[in-house]
């Protein structure tokens, strides 16, 4: 990662996060409630950005809308690429 991560365009319900790599990366968000629990014990549903369905790989900028939030939650999230 080079330059963020960035949490853009919060609504009640999701937030894009964005970030940048030196590399063309297929890149995921995982993210989880905050429950108290280690986040980094478990792996989480991974979220992908995708146009028309597919999976983006070849990219250097990273943006993943994170949907299906629910309003006053405590989340984590951790970014790979």
């Amino acid at each position: 990662m080079t330059h963020g991560p960035w949490l853009c365009d919060l609504t009640s319900d999701g937030v894009t996060v964005v970030w940048a790599t030196s590399k063309p990366a297929l890149s995921w968000v995982e993210v989880a409630e905050d429950d108290g629990r280690s986040f980094y014990a478990a792996e989480h549903e991974r979220r992908y950005e995708t146009v028309a369905g597919r999976k983006q790989a070849r990219k250097t900028l990273h943006s993943i809308r994170l949907k299906g939030l629910r309003p006053d939650t405590k989340y984590r999230y951790r970014i790979f690429s």
